[in-house]
């Protein structure tokens, strides 16, 4: 896919890598209030297991994703080039607005193989605490 950029699995499910801010691993997961469901989107340190940025809605959206790095970048500062972003190839990690996103605040990314479970469980293990 030509928008993408960097290398697909940077993590290479290395995830702990003994400091903060060196790997934020990003899951969705969806909560059952009532009669309907919202979306979290969680974007956790893999250090420190510590919740880095957030987003919340009744509707599933890219600007979701988005708005969860936000929160992690404005919270943590300039991390340029420090820590990397991985995700599952889901449709709204995968999207161009997510990734020219991260590209403008210099966030390297980083995808697992589609399919593979393993290459994202410390996001899919958070979000089933």
């Amino acid at each position: 896919m030509a928008w993408f950029h960097g290398e697909s699995d940077a993590a290479n499910r290395e995830w702990d890598t003994c400091a903060l801010n060196q790997l934020w691993a990003g899951d969705i997961t969806y909560l059952r209030i009532w009669e309907a469901w919202l979306h979290l989107v969680t974007l956790v340190d893999a250090h420190s297991w510590r919740v880095t940025g957030w987003a919340i809605d009744e509707q599933l959206h890219t600007d979701l994703v988005e708005q969860a790095l936000q929160m992690a970048v404005t919270l943590r500062g300039s991390l340029s080039g420090q820590v990397v972003f991985h995700t599952d190839w889901g449709t709204q990690y995968a999207s161009a607005q997510v990734t020219a996103f991260a590209a403008s605040n210099g966030i390297p990314r980083s995808m697992g193989r589609t399919g593979v479970c393993w290459d994202n469980a410390t996001a899919e293990s958070f979000s089933r605490l």
